[in-house]
């Protein structure tokens, strides 16, 4: 029912809050179906939905030419590894997509590889929260490299309680931010990095004009 009527021309709803309802793929697809209809949907949030690959497979390509959405809540599902393809994808395209919210979804190296790639390609993407995402610190490292270059700038990325992230993602980081990160907040509070080298990011984030939101310097970054 609610497929059908988000796909009608009168659907007027802007915002849709679907959380804990335990949706699935099965249902996630159904709702797919009725957002090819849809232009008035501007926030879509699925969290805590046990989505996993099929329910990604079939919402992504719904929103690819969706003139309104721009806020999508995918955080605490079942979206693990090559299975977040689909909404690399999606961010690759001109997309009308400025945040997207995979927090707490077992990306690993493997997805965390096909977000960074799609940030190269990325136009509108001003959000990207991927906390305690299963980041490994490589991959985390390239999603910042990545960022750095990416043809739409990231206002905020979200990597905390990621705690194999440590020593090469704050290299990549203390490397970026005098010169090329045009982020406005950077989390990475929660992570394996060492007391020192938190010190360190911390002075450095208070340093930079570009960031915004900074964490106190008393902020234990460190697992």
């Amino acid at each position: 029912a609610m497929g059908a009527a988000l796909g009608r021309p009168s659907c007027a709803l802007a915002h849709l809050s679907l959380e804990w309802n335990a949706i699935g793929d099965e249902a996630a697809a159904v709702l797919a179906a009725g957002l090819h209809g849809n232009a008035s949907l501007c926030v879509l949030s699925l969290a805590h939905n046990r989505i996993g690959a099929h329910g990604v497979a079939a919402l992504a390509p719904a929103l690819e030419l969706h003139p309104a959405l721009h806020t999508l809540h995918l955080s605490h599902n079942l979206v693990a590894g090559r299975g977040v393809a689909p909404l690399a994808r999606l961010l690759g395209l001109h997309s009308s997509l400025e945040q997207l919210h995979l927090d707490s979804n077992r990306l690993k190296e493997d997805g965390t590889a096909l977000l960074a790639d799609a940030l190269l390609r990325a136009t509108r993407l001003r959000v990207l929260s991927l906390c305690d995402a299963s980041l490994s610190d490589s991959a985390a490292a390239h999603l910042l490299s990545c960022a750095a270059v990416s043809p739409a700038p990231l206002h905020a990325l979200l990597l905390s309680r990621n705690k194999a992230v440590g020593a090469k993602t704050a290299r990549v980081l203390h490397s970026l931010l005098p010169h090329r990160l045009a982020l406005e907040r950077v989390d990475v509070d929660g992570c394996g990095l060492s007391q020192r080298t938190a010190a360190m990011l911390v002075d450095e984030l208070h340093l930079n004009r570009n960031i915004r939101r900074v964490p106190p310097r008393t902020t234990r970054f460190f697992a």
